[in-house]
């Protein structure tokens, strides 16, 4: 009896080892949350794993949801049009340059091969606009509206924190240093960090020749 005790003690222990720890963290700008914030973690020496992966950014009402992606590399991102008039993506980013063209419906998959920020717009619609998130590694989060995030499965540590967000100037790398169990974290970023809020632009209808749209 004792031994089969001493074998469920020991398998529990050895599950909560390989099931990592996690950490509980929000991001903030003096008493402000920082929603949609991406971070990740770098852990020196670990090959991420590459699993495929599909995700959705849907066009609703002449907006993208949601308005910003994170996801690993090799995801398959489709651009459903749920509107009933025309959109055309694209991306300019450097790495990998994103011209859909004009279609309604379902459209076509886009596989981001390689990690980087890509900001995805409208090329009929100028105020439409969205950011994909790709990183190399299975360690990463978005902040919630009230600027909380949870990363899970982590390895004990001092890693490397990388922080993105449509709100900053620039990424920003921080070093963490991770123990067993629940590692709660609070993160502020500096004013000085922060991008000057602009005024929202007014959504302008335009007209052609099949009416406005």
């Amino acid at each position: 009896m004792k031994l089969i005790q001493y074998i469920s003690i020991l398998s529990l222990f050895i599950s909560s080892l390989s099931a990592g720890i996690n950490v509980l963290g929000n991001i903030v700008n003096g008493k402000t949350p920082i929603k949609n914030a991406v971070l990740w973690i770098e852990i020196a020496g670990h090959k991420a794993k590459r699993k495929p992966r599909i995700e959705k950014m849907l066009q609703r009402g002449k907006e993208f949801f949601p308005k910003v992606m994170a996801a690993p590399v090799n995801t398959e991102v489709w651009f459903p049009n749920e509107d009933p008039i025309f959109h055309n993506i694209f991306s300019y980013n450097k790495v990998k340059k994103l011209d859909l063209g004009q279609y309604k419906g379902s459209g076509h998959p886009v596989v981001f091969e390689k990690s980087g920020v890509y900001p995805i717009g409208c090329e009929i619609h100028p105020w439409m606009s969205a950011y994909i998130i790709i990183v190399d590694t299975e360690f990463f989060a978005k902040s919630n509206f009230g600027g909380k995030f949870t990363l899970k499965n982590l390895k004990p540590g001092i890693h490397t924190l990388n922080i993105w967000s449509p709100e900053l100037k620039k990424q920003i790398s921080r070093e963490v240093d991770l123990k067993n169990g629940i590692n709660h974290l609070s993160i502020s970023i500096e004013p000085s960090e922060m991008k000057k809020k602009r005024k929202k632009r007014k959504k302008k209808k335009k007209q052609s020749n099949y009416g406005s749209y």
